[in-house]
């Protein structure tokens, strides 16, 4: 039997083409090895239609996540290493899933374009998973926890405790978590003398896990407040606290005896305001100017600032004639001490520096002729000032303190142009006499110049005393505080002057010529000769 070519008859007819598909579809076509010689009355069946998805899954960094899962609504799936092949397919939608602990699952729809039988089309898909949120965050309130502790730092378990929010609000904090804001709490106990103390509770955020339920987290606050006992004439020692006419937030307010002995009250928390209750037994007896006996309390009080700044001053307090009387229960008589503090700033001038100018002339300046000469040379010199350095200490712009430093200073500063130094000659120069056949080769001339600082040199307190309906006294206490940090050091020329010394001359022949010269100081300094 004759053979007859592939490409004969019907199969002629049928020749395979190139299909072209959109996107990145791979089509081909099937060519069955078997089949040599066809009748060309025989028909030809193709094999059906392949469709294949392949692909690989990322993470967002670009690595193959070889532990990644797929799933498809369709075919079947085999998975290697981070890649997978989904085959058995037919035309329509394809919805193919991609899965990784830690990671976001992510699905797509592959949809699949119908082809002639023979042909093949391959749908590569590769996923980018990201990583799964672990955290989240939420709104941090607080479990307040108050101990109560008497004066040897005993705690009081039966103390009553009250927490008043907003004005006179009374605020469950026992059972209640507390949101952020201002709160005053208020302890007391019979035999004691009740304390106030203010604290403020952050606004924050707190980070917890994502499948974490609650609206908000919670966080312990713990703080402390120290009763005293009611001490038989006792006197209560209570002001506020402003840096001029500004309130002044004082982290914790301190008082002291001269013995070092502390006492307790109001004032170790955040304030503007302290509240401090001092036996009678601590006013002394004293004789005045005026030889009237009378009792004074030496009171050291240490205030810390919101800078963290520590200010120490010591205020006599006269005993107030309608205190408590021993066998009495409270006091009922309290003096208020009221303290603005104010700070100083003044110049401080280092010792002068002399810096010295060379004149030199070119042509000098020669007197030829057989008489003595006068002559005026112009000192040059430099005019003006230049800074040197600003320190600001680090102090809070919106605190207090930070308020009335900087107002102190740029009072000060304001008034200083140190705008860089610039050359000039002074209007009267030096005069000097220049003998017969002599010249004048160069001048040295010194000016002055004066290193100054602009800073806080001393923060005072005006104190207003009021015991009980007596007038106010007002007085002035020094404050002792370290505030070496703000300073604005600056650089001014002063005056310049020669010496007769300093005057390099040299003798000529009589044949020398007569010239004027000028010089190249600072700003020229020149010689003028007298009429």
């Amino acid at each position: 039997m004759k053979k007859k070519s592939f490409f004969n008859g019907y199969n002629a007819k049928l020749a395979l083409a190139v299909v072209a598909l959109t996107g990145s579809l791979l089509t081909g076509c099937y060519k069955d090895e078997g089949l040599d010689i066809i009748d060309p009355d025989q028909s030809v069946t193709l094999p059906a239609a392949q469709y294949t998805i392949t692909g690989t899954i990322y993470s967002a960094e670009g690595t193959i996540l070889t532990a990644a899962t797929v799933e498809s609504d369709k075919g079947t799936v085999t998975q290697s290493s981070g890649s997978f092949t989904i085959s058995g397919l037919s035309a329509g939608a394809v919805k193919v899933t991609a899965k990784c602990t830690g990671f976001e699952k992510q699905e797509t729809t592959v949809n699949i374009a119908e082809l002639k039988p023979g042909q093949a089309a391959v749908y590569p898909v590769n996923f980018v998973l990201g990583k799964t949120a672990t955290t989240k965050e939420v709104e941090l309130r607080y479990n307040l926890k108050v101990t109560v502790l008497d004066e040897d730092m005993n705690e009081i378990n039966d103390a009553d405790v009250t927490v008043y929010g907003k004005g006179t609000e009374e605020v469950d904090y026992e059972t209640t978590p507390l949101t952020a804001g201002a709160y005053k709490i208020k302890a007391s106990k019979d035999g004691f003398v009740s304390t106030i103390q203010y604290i403020s509770l952050p606004n924050a955020k707190k980070e917890v896990a994502i499948d974490f339920a609650d609206a908000f987290a919670t966080e312990d606050y713990t703080t402390e407040i120290v009763l005293v006992k009611t001490a038989t004439g006792t006197v209560v020692l209570a002001g506020d606290l402003k840096f001029g006419n500004r309130w002044m937030l004082a982290k914790v307010v301190r008082l002291y005896n001269d013995k070092g002995t502390q006492f307790y009250g109001e004032g170790n928390s955040n304030t503007y305001a302290y509240k401090f209750n001092v036996p009678e037994t601590e006013f002394v007896e004293e004789t005045t100017t005026k030889a009237i006996s009378s009792k004074f309390f030496t009171a050291t009080f240490k205030i810390v600032d919101e800078n963290g700044i520590e200010m120490t001053l010591v205020q006599k307090i006269a005993k107030p004639t309608a205190s408590t009387e021993p066998g009495g229960e409270e006091p009922n008589v309290e003096v208020k001490i009221d303290f603005s503090f104010n700070v100083e700033v003044t110049r401080t001038n280092a010792a002068p520096t002399l810096v010295p100018t060379v004149d030199t002339f070119d042509p000098m300046i020669v007197n030829g002729t057989d008489r003595v000469k006068q002559y005026t040379y112009d000192i040059p010199v430099l005019v003006g000032m230049k800074t040197i350095d600003i320190q600001g200490g680090n102090l809070g712009s919106e605190t207090a303190l930070g308020v009335a430093v900087a107002q102190a200073m740029k009072a000060a500063t304001d008034t200083i142009v140190a705008d860089e130094y610039k050359n000039a000659l002074i209007e009267k120069g030096y005069k000097f006499e220049l003998a017969p056949y002599t010249a004048v080769k160069s001048i040295t001339s010194k000016q002055e110049f004066v290193d100054f600082t602009i800073g806080v040199t001393k923060v005072t307190s005006t104190t207003i005393i009021t015991s009980g309906d007596e007038e106010p006294v007002e007085t002035t206490t020094d404050v002792n505080m370290d505030l070496s940090g703000v300073y604005a050091k600056y650089q001014a020329a002063g005056t310049a002057t020669v010496n007769y010394d300093d005057m390099e001359i040299i003798k000529v022949s009589h044949d020398h010529g007569h010239d004027h010269g000028h010089g190249t100081g600072n700003a020229g300094g020149g010689i003028i000769e007298a009429e």
